[in-house]
């Protein structure tokens, strides 16, 4: 199964940028509708670290 959740971490000005390509859009190149539930979970999980890092910032 395709399940791309890439993440990149980058340096800016001194700040450190986290950032998540959306699994829904990625998975929406596979063409099966029936991945649509695992995509919409996948990219709440990456939203909720994305944000717990940023607080931790």
């Amino acid at each position: 199964m395709l399940l791309p959740c890439n993440v990149v971490v980058r340096v800016e000005d001194g700040r450190t940028i986290v950032s998540a390509v959306a699994a829904s859009e990625m998975l929406g190149m596979v063409g099966n509708p029936a991945l649509q539930p695992i995509a919409a979970e996948v990219g709440e999980r990456l939203e909720r670290v994305v944000a717990a890092v940023a607080a931790e910032g």
